[in-house]
């Protein structure tokens, strides 16, 4: 009983230092971790070239085709507090006075032409623009 013990015990033996080898084979060919990282931040920094390169792009062929086509023109704009603003806007030729609000938009009043001076070589201020509408509708003249 112990010779077929000890036979089948040294049969097995080599089997078992077999696996022993291959396990450890296995183990050496492990990859290391500065190759996995070191892969990680080349492919990081392949995208974010790619993603530069397309901002530059962008920017370079006209990225404001994106915008529509300018069917509004914002003339003016004077800020009034720290959320609040007055804007002259011109739609379909005629200029628009507005409110803005954080929580609103407001139409203030249609602007005649003539208050809204054509562009010149010395750029016009909003206030001036706005007090010489205000003086209209007051009925002054910018004499007085």
């Amino acid at each position: 009983m112990i010779f077929r013990l000890f036979v089948l015990f040294t049969g097995l033996m080599p089997l078992s230092l077999s696996a022993v080898e291959k396990t450890s084979e296995k183990i050496t060919k492990v990859p290391s971790m500065a190759g996995s990282v070191m892969s990680v931040v080349i492919a990081l920094i392949f995208i974010i070239i790619v993603i530069l390169v397309c901002a530059w792009l962008l920017r370079r062929l006209g990225g404001n085709q994106f915008h529509g086509n300018n069917a509004i023109e914002v003339k003016a704009s004077h800020m009034l507090g720290t959320k609040e603003r007055l804007v002259i806007i011109k739609v379909d030729g005629r200029h628009l006075l507005l409110g803005v609000t954080p929580q609103n938009i407001q139409r203030l009043d249609e602007l005649s032409d003539t208050c809204i001076p054509v562009k010149s070589d010395a750029p016009v201020s909003f206030q001036q623009a706005f007090s010489s509408q205000v003086k209209k509708m007051m009925g002054k003249t910018d004499e007085q």
